[in-house]
């Protein structure tokens, strides 16, 4: 709940017009922020992009079977455009990002909204699902701009900068 109701101060802000002067959060929204970045949800988000971005994924898979999506497109199926991380320019998507929202997922699990720090500020929808033995799953990794498009993903990057460039706010 406490991170359902930062992301609807987030969405306050942006709707309310806190534009290109930047948003000043207060101190409880900034714990807020703090602790929706350390769930462990997003820690396996991290762990899997480093392991995609470092060859790790692809060694595992050739080493100890596995899936290679979300990192790589996976054998003779044809997925959309935007949905494997390596098909980003790697300055895109090897630098730190920040939770930015999360849902359920229909099909288990749950949806985490992550916005990346540097231009072009990428967002992605990330699916995490939890095995039955307890193990944190990236099922999906989707690029998707959402509801806002494009050019309100880099409006809230921009009204967000300070904490997008504050390593206590970003994975």
């Amino acid at each position: 709940m406490k991170y359902l109701s930062s992301l609807i101060c987030l969405f306050l802000l942006m709707a309310n017009g806190v534009t290109s002067a930047g948003v000043v959060l207060t101190e409880q929204q900034q714990q807020t922020l703090i602790d929706n970045a350390n769930v462990p949800e997003i820690a396996a988000i991290r762990k899997y992009l480093d392991a995609c971005l470092s060859g790790q994924v692809l060694e595992d898979y050739q080493h100890k079977g596995g899936f290679l999506y979300p990192c790589y497109p996976e054998g003779n199926v044809n997925t959309p455009k935007g949905s494997t991380i390596l098909e980003h320019p790697i300055d895109h998507i090897d630098g730190r990002f920040i939770p930015y929202s999360r849902y359920d997922n229909d099909f288990g699990g749950e949806n985490y909204v992550i916005l990346f720090d540097e231009p072009p500020y990428l967002m992605f929808h990330v699916w995490i699902y939890k095995t039955a033995d307890g193990m944190l799953d990236v099922r999906s990794f989707i690029a998707n701009d959402g509801d806002i498009g494009r050019g309100g993903v880099v409006e809230a990057a921009l009204m967000f900068k300070e904490y997008l460039s504050d390593p206590r706010f970003t994975r």
